[in-house]
């Protein structure tokens, strides 16, 4: 396989800053202890490195390079538990890097994230519920077709025109027409 960049750095969307975020529910009956447990969450190394290698000493040890690494004897096949899913956790950062990455790996992501070019939108988030009922028509729509057009199993340039005439029939205009409204609203406002 043959990856071909089209950009230097990567490009900062809401959507992708949005995607996991840990949050406390209005619906908690003690949001001071959620916050408490988020604050915790985001800032204690150990709990990181609980949540993403295991129990330290029976599923992971620290290398001479103060990374993490399986103790002797145990490897991908026997470990109780490895996650390696820092990623989607609420801070990789605060946790220990597994071995054979760099060791400055969490200053190559911070000044990754930080060469990131913002879109224009950065900070938009689409109000959706004046078009819900087009949304769900839509979303119908895409279920109908989406393993067909997917997998290719059918003409694809025929499928995808009848695609595009059903999703337009089910109310895709609104949904972008919408979204460009409060969209322009946004930008106006910024």
């Amino acid at each position: 396989m043959t990856v071909i960049p089209f950009v230097q750095e990567g490009i900062k969307t809401s959507s992708g800053a949005n995607s996991l975020v840990y949050a406390i529910s209005n619906a908690a009956q003690d949001k001071t202890k959620a916050a408490q447990f988020l604050n915790f969450a985001y800032t204690n190394g150990d709990f990181m490195d609980i949540l993403n290698w295991g129990v330290e000493g029976a599923d992971w040890v620290l290398d001479e390079n103060g990374q993490a690494t399986y103790p002797e004897g145990v490897d991908a096949q026997s470990v109780g538990t490895h996650n390696d899913y820092g990623w989607a956790m609420p801070n990789q950062f605060v946790g220990h890097a597994w071995a054979g990455n760099p060791i400055d790996i969490w200053d190559q992501y911070r000044a990754y994230n930080a060469a990131m070019t913002p879109s224009k939108a950065f900070g938009f988030v689409f109000d959706s519920t004046v078009v819900a009922d087009q949304e769900a028509q839509c979303k119908a729509v895409e279920d109908e077709f989406l393993k067909q057009i997917a997998f290719g199993t059918v003409d694809i340039e025929a499928k995808l025109a009848k695609f595009n005439e059903k999703l337009y029939a089910a109310g895709l205009q609104d949904i972008i027409d919408a979204k460009q409204s409060q969209l322009d609203a946004w930008l106006a406002n910024q």
